[in-house]
């Protein structure tokens, strides 16, 4: 069980695209999948994903780019792999 006043990691890389976020969206709800993670451990809202309960992944768009914003339990060597998967599966796609 995870304690309420667990330290958190965030961070976020800009994405120069004129694609909505809804393409960003997909894009990491995909590769989680593709990476084996369980449906039933995706939740998705209009902005992001939540995976596993305490990733949360977060994009933000503006006129010319696309802001990948994250946070994981500072320990969490499965946050830091997911989100850093992810920046690299976006950074090949745009």
């Amino acid at each position: 069980m995870e304690s309420e006043d667990e330290e958190y990691f965030s961070g976020s890389y800009q994405f120069r695209s004129d694609e909505p976020i809804e393409a960003f969206i997909d894009l990491a709800k995909f590769h989680c999948n593709d990476s084996f993670i369980p449906e039933w451990d995706i939740e998705r809202s209009d902005t992001g994903l939540t995976v596993f309960n305490d990733i949360k992944l977060d994009f933000e768009k503006d006129d010319d780019y696309v802001t990948f914003n994250y946070e994981y339990p500072i320990h969490s060597v499965r946050g830091r792999d997911i989100c850093e998967s992810i920046y690299n599966e976006i950074s090949n796609h745009y």
